[in-house]
């Protein structure tokens, strides 16, 4: 309730409704945008009687119970429709959920915000836009936040609304309360109750409330004392001289005053501190040990939602300098409120992060540079279902917080010990691009393993390739890609305290390898069309590519299911019509995407099958060897005559003359009779293997048909280097008829 009558952040204006704008509904709208609940409530129960059907004035109604804590109310007006025919706009859902999560219905809670989720992204036409951290939580999660604590309900609440516990002089604490002790009953139309004023809890049990010097006919809220004693910091509603001072909306924001302390502990020289404006609400502010840094609450232009968290420096006048917001770690599109800072860590309450209903208490490290850790929920004792906030520390693990749970009043305050500090982990950001490309990779999953070993979580980028990781301080991981897309790659990490820990990441994309294939006449150069290419894996079979080349004689084939480094061992296979078929091998390691023109690195040309052409010339055949002075057919020369025998087998009508020539060397009798031998041999080794032997013959021609001018006969001595003589050293085998 505390939160709800000290935040005066605007609430939004839900659709202009589209019946006629009658005075009753005047009145309650009237009364709804200033804040002024309790009677707006009456003004919409008896709208909704008339209209039941109109959503706006439904939700506006169920909306002024809860900001007056008729929270079962509030959930059982909303329930039927939820569970029929739903809301209208993603406000209805989140406003359902709220009251689920306030009514500890938290598997509903769930299915209201998931509903908020998909209609706010439906509307949008985008899966981006403003997180509702709530959104996200599981009910078995909201039930495992807890703190090892042990609280206790004060004797002196009252029957009203009674919240704080700020420490102040001599021992004493300064607490705000309704419970009203002068004459004239001012209430205030937010809630129907008293306005809040400040009270004094002293060391011997007795309570009093401060003088007028400390409390004026409109509302006080949280304080801190400085740590000279001279100065107060303290939150109240606009105003100068007694009279409210209101914004252009008509609201009366809060303000920071600061007053100082005399000896006998009175205010003087109360004065509203600069930052403050008419026309927006600062307040609630707590001090850093040495008095030099101050955090605040304030709904000022340029926050994430309601009421933001801020920073600044305290300036030695006390004004408020270098004003920081903290960020959207820390701020939502709710309220951020209740600071107070204990040593080196930012308690707050907050309606927008996670939480088991209403504003719950959460806690965040500093961090060098005003920076600020994630925020965690400190679970429960010290959170309900109901609203919990006002956090204040007395001693390093003691203090106290407030709370409308069930108790004395509206609100009550209650002291806790904590038993064992709060554990945090670190936040860590992280982003994953392409390696070399300068490319984000989103909704990319991770594996994250811990020093044992052990897969701990997975996670996954988002849209802008970025990922988030709670680490313990100190502890060591190894973060793993599992995307067969891209080079297998682990990091190892180990977080420190720090803040701002940034973690980039980057992933080579497994190789695409691109095949060109130029294919060409043989003896004319040209290109040929209608070539059918089929390329297929020698190791397991399996056939990778079958196509037929255009009217450029080119055909491409882009193999992407490659790896880094991987070896392809392929077999191509070259058919056309009137063309001998050929067949090679391509051999060839991947390490990186790029393109490869086949024809650059083999022969990819194909010969016509004619008379008069040397079969030797069209396919991927290999010297004949013998061993010296010998013309027995070698292992090595049974495979290359295998190719020739494939190929008479292919053309039954094909007739070949197989000739065998030597180099000039030894004289030409020895080298005509070896040769001949070595022809027959030859001719006889592929005889034994086709159909028709007859068509194919050997014969020797020695050294009387030297491919390069070499001659060495008699007296005359060869200068050729022994490359040349390799080049006629040779077996050929000429295509004699076509049958």
């Amino acid at each position: 309730m505390a939160m709800k009558i000290l935040s005066t952040v605007i609430l939004l204006s839900i659709c202009s409704i589209s019946f006629s704008q009658n005075a009753l509904l005047k009145k309650a709208n009237y009364n709804y945008e200033h804040l002024n609940f309790w009677l707006a409530k009456s003004q919409y129960k008896r709208l909704v009687k008339a209209t039941p059907a109109e959503e706006t004035l439904v939700l506006k109604l169920a909306s002024c119970y809860k900001l007056t804590h008729e929270n079962e109310r509030a959930y059982t007006l909303l329930q039927t429709q939820f569970t029929s025919k739903g809301f209208s706009s993603p406000y209805g859902y989140e406003l359902f959920g709220e009251l689920c999560l306030l009514t500890q219905r938290y598997d509903q809670a769930k299915m209201s915000f998931d509903k908020m989720v998909e209609l706010r992204h439906a509307i949008l036409d985008s899966k981006e836009g403003p997180m509702y951290p709530n959104a996200t939580i599981e009910s078995t999660e909201r039930l495992s936040w807890k703190c090892n604590a042990d609280i206790n309900s004060l004797t002196w609440n009252s029957t009203k609304a009674d919240f704080g516990g700020y420490p102040y002089l001599n021992g004493s604490l300064i607490f705000l309360s309704t419970r009203g002790t002068s004459i004239i009953k001012r209430k205030w139309a937010g809630n129907g109750d008293g306005f809040l004023n400040y009270y004094a809890y002293k060391k011997n049990g007795d309570v009093k409330q401060l003088k007028k010097h400390a409390n004026t006919k409109f509302h006080e809220g949280p304080l801190c004392l400085h740590p000279n004693g001279k100065w107060v910091f303290f939150t109240r509603n606009n105003m100068t001289k007694g009279v409210g001072i209101t914004d252009k909306n008509g609201i009366q924001n809060l303000m920071i005053y600061r007053a100082e302390i005399t000896n006998n502990g009175k205010w003087i020289n109360v004065s509203k501190l600069k930052i403050n404006s008419n026309e927006f609400s600062v307040g609630h502010p707590t001090l850093s040990k040495d008095g030099s840094t101050i955090y605040f609450s304030s709904d000022m232009p340029g926050g994430y939602g309601g009421a933001d968290l801020y920073t600044g420096k305290l300036t030695p006048e006390g004004e408020i300098s270098d004003i920081k917001n903290l960020g959207n770690q820390i701020n939502t599109q709710g309220n951020e409120v209740f600071a107070w800072l204990n040593n080196d860590l930012l308690f707050f309450s907050s309606d927008g992060l996670p939480s088991l209903g209403g504003l719950d208490i959460q806690v965040a490290k500093l961090m060098s540079g005003n920076n600020v850790g994630k925020p965690k929920n400190v679970g429960v004792p010290l959170n309900s279902n109901a609203d919990d906030f006002a956090i204040t520390f007395t001693a390093e693990n003691k203090g106290y917080f407030s709370s409308n749970r069930t108790g004395f009043g509206s609100d009550d305050i209650y002291a806790f010990n904590l038993n064992e500090p709060f554990k945090f982990n670190i936040l860590v950001n992280g982003s994953l691009n392409e390696l070399n490309a300068n490319v984000i990779i989103p909704n990319q999953p991770l594996l994250v393993i811990n020093d044992k070993g052990e897969v701990t979580d997975t996670i996954t980028t988002d849209i802008n390739g970025n990922f988030e990781l709670e680490l313990e301080p100190g502890s060591n991981i190894t973060i793993k890609s599992i995307d067969p897309n891209y080079v297998a790659k682990e990091w190892t990490y180990v977080a420190t305290n720090e803040a701002n820990q940034q973690l980039d990441l980057s992933l080579l994309r497994q190789p695409d390898l691109t095949l060109n294939t130029l294919i060409t006449d043989k003896k004319t150069g040209k290109p040929i069309e209608g070539v059918k290419i089929s390329i297929s894996d020698k190791t397991t079979g399996k056939l990778i590519f079958d196509n037929t080349t255009g009217t450029n004689g080119y055909i491409t084939n882009m193999l992407d299911d490659l790896t880094l480094n991987q070896s392809l061992n392929f077999n191509i296979s070259i058919k056309k019509t009137g063309y001998l078929d050929k067949s090679v091998d391509f051999n060839y390691q991947v390490t990186k995407t790029e393109t490869v023109n086949l024809h650059e690195l083999i022969d990819m040309g194909i010969g016509k099958i004619e008379v008069g052409t040397n079969i030797a010339d069209l396919i991927d055949i290999k010297p004949i060897y013998f061993d010296l002075g010998k013309y027995n057919i070698r292992t090595d020369a049974a495979l290359e005559l295998d190719k020739i025998v494939a190929i008479m087998n292919q053309y039954p009508q094909m007739v070949v003359e197989l000739g065998s020539h030597t180099d000039c060397r030894s004289s030409k009798a020895f080298n005509q009779k070896l040769s001949q031998n070595r022809a027959k041999a030859s001719a006889d080794y592929i005889k034994s293997r086709i159909t028709t032997p007859s068509r194919i013959s050997g014969v020797g021609y020695g050294e009387s048909k030297l491919k390069v001018n070499c001659p060495c006969e008699g007296t005359v001595k060869s200068t050729c280097p022994e490359e040349e003589h390799a080049k006629n050293r040779r077996t050929e085998f000429i295509i004699k008829k076509m049958n």
